[in-house]
């Protein structure tokens, strides 16, 4: 087990997360199954750093971009398997930036993060095909829970297969069929505080 000390806004915080090894085991990408690439968009750099560090200790390799118009460039260059983005940036929002890449054929998921998720407008725009939105203050485990569901979920995807149960959990939306949004029960889980 890797373990990580964090410290975000005066919240000292220690997560315990699973050797990469377990983490590529259990969460395979898509196409590598050495390498799981993320994109982190957020323009709070404590934020952005705290996600990437927290995806690091996991296993995951990570990308970062401080808003949406630098995860656009970033998507141009790279292949990944998973965005995770803030919604209220400069230059390019969230929900923008989901647009270009719907617009661009680009299916990969996307984890939407935010204090106040768009329902209204991810309702009305059913080509956001969003895997899962967070809802911030959100805790590592959580992070990195949202991650491993929603990249398992797109292998089930594109392998064909919905194994995703009813329910509903108010911080996270999930969809392993694009054209059919599945909603997911997921097990809180909290960090330990130090």
């Amino acid at each position: 087990m890797n373990s990580i000390q964090v410290s975000v806004g005066g919240l000292n915080g220690h997560v315990t997360a699973p050797r990469d090894d377990d983490v590529v085991a259990s969460a395979a990408p898509i196409q590598n199954k050495s390498i799981n690439r993320l994109l982190v968009v957020d323009d709070d750099c404590v934020l952005r750093e705290f996600c990437a560090d927290a995806l690091t200790v996991a296993g995951y390799f990570i990308d970062t971009a401080e808003d949406g118009a630098a995860g656009w460039q970033a998507l141009q260059g790279m292949p990944y398997n998973l965005v995770l983005t803030d919604n209220r940036m400069p230059k390019v929002s969230g929900i923008e930036l989901v647009k270009r890449m719907r617009s661009q054929g680009m299916d990969l998921p996307v984890v939407l993060t935010s204090s106040a998720i768009p329902t209204a407008e991810i309702e009305r725009d059913p080509s956001l095909q969003l895997a899962a939105t967070l809802l911030k203050p959100f805790s590592i485990a959580e992070l990195l829970d949202t991650v491993q569901k929603v990249l398992t979920a797109e292998i089930h995807r594109r392998n064909g297969q919905n194994e995703l149960t009813d329910g509903f959990n108010q911080k996270r939306q999930w969809a392993s069929d694009r054209s059919e949004p599945a909603r997911i029960n997921i097990q809180q889980m909290k960090v330990n505080q130090v």
